[in-house]
């Protein structure tokens, strides 16, 4: 699932390429390189949530086998 960094640069990507393309058409080069700086912080962004994305799996990740270790101490405290 994505998450809305990644939702909202995908969003300023597909902008940004369609004003880079419409701007090459019409022959707008401040057009384009506008048009390219949105697709570049679009794909900025999206990296920025595939990266909030991969830190908040390894927090689960971390947290999950440290409650698989408390309750495998909480077994062997009762077998004592």
């Amino acid at each position: 699932m994505r998450n809305r960094d990644e939702l909202k640069g995908k969003l300023k990507d597909v902008e940004g390429r369609a004003e880079r393309q419409a701007a090459e058409w019409k022959g707008d080069t401040r057009g384009q390189v506008r048009g390219a700086g949105r697709q570049a912080e679009g794909k900025a962004q999206q990296a920025l949530g595939r990266v909030k994305k991969a830190a908040r799996d390894v927090g689960q990740d971390l947290s999950g086998e440290e409650n698989e270790e408390n309750r495998e101490r909480g077994r062997r405290r009762r077998a004592a």
